[in-house]
C-alpha cells in the first residue's frame, strides 16, 4: 500500500499481515509496480512519485527494500513493467510517455505527446506481445505499439477517468 507521505506498507498476502514499512526517499508515491524490473531473478519495486515541479522514478529490492536506483529525471504519474518491444527484456514504461531499459535505464522510446496519465500494457491483439494502454485523464484512451514506437488507435470517451485496468473479460 502507498501512503501519502511516501512510506510503503507490505502485507502478507494470505494472512493479510503488515510484513514491513519502508520510505521512500520523497515525499509523495503515486504509483507502484512489483516486477523483477531488470531481469535479474529479483522482484523489485518500481515507484514514481512526485509534484507539479519535481518527479522521480526508484527502484527498489522488494525483499530488502533497499534502494537500487533512481532518478528525478522521470515519474510522476503511473509505472509498468514488462517487454513492450519483444527484445526478451523488461522495460519500465512511464504514463508520461517514456520507456527505459529496465537494466541499463537508458531512454527506448520518447513519446512526446506522453501516453496519459495513467498506463497499462495488456495484450489487446493477441501477438503475444503486450501493448501500451494510455488514458488521459479526460477523454481519450490511445492504444500504442512498443514495438514499432507508434499510436495504433484512440477512442474519446468524453468522461473524466480516474483508473485504467485492461483484460480480456470474455476469455477470448
Amino acid at each position: 500500500m502507498i501512503l501519502s507521505d511516501g512510506q510503503i506498507e507490505v502485507f502478507d498476502g494470505s494472512t493479510m499481515a503488515a510484513i514491513d514499512t519502508f520510505t521512500t526517499s520523497a515525499s509523495s508515491a503515486n504509483s507502484c509496480k512489483i516486477a523483477d524490473v531488470d531481469d535479474d531473478g529479483t522482484v523489485e519495486f518500481a515507484i514514481v512519485g512526485g509534484d507539479y515541479s519535481n518527479t522521480y522514478l526508484q527502484v527498489y529490492d522488494a525483499n530488502t527494500f533497499s534502494l537500487e536506483w533512481s532518478s528525478t529525471s522521470y515519474g510522476n504519474d503511473d509505472v509498468e513493467v514488462g517487454d513492450v518491444d519483444n527484445d526478451q527484456q523488461s522495460e519500465i514504461v512511464l504514463a508520461e510517455g517514456i520507456i527505459l531499459d529496465g537494466s541499463t535505464h537508458t531512454v527506448e522510446w520518447s513519446y512526446t505527446n506522453g501516453f496519459g496519465t495513467e498506463v497499462d500494457l495488456a495484450d489487446i491483439d493477441q501477438d503475444s506481445m503486450p501493448e501500451i494502454i494510455g488514458m488521459d485523464s479526460w477523454d481519450f484512451i490511445t492504444a500504442f505499439d512498443g514495438q514499432a514506437h507508434t499510436p495504433l488507435w484512440q477512442i474519446n470517451t468524453e468522461d473524466d477517468h480516474d483508473a485504467l485496468y485492461v483484460t480480456d473479460i470474455e476469455g477470448d
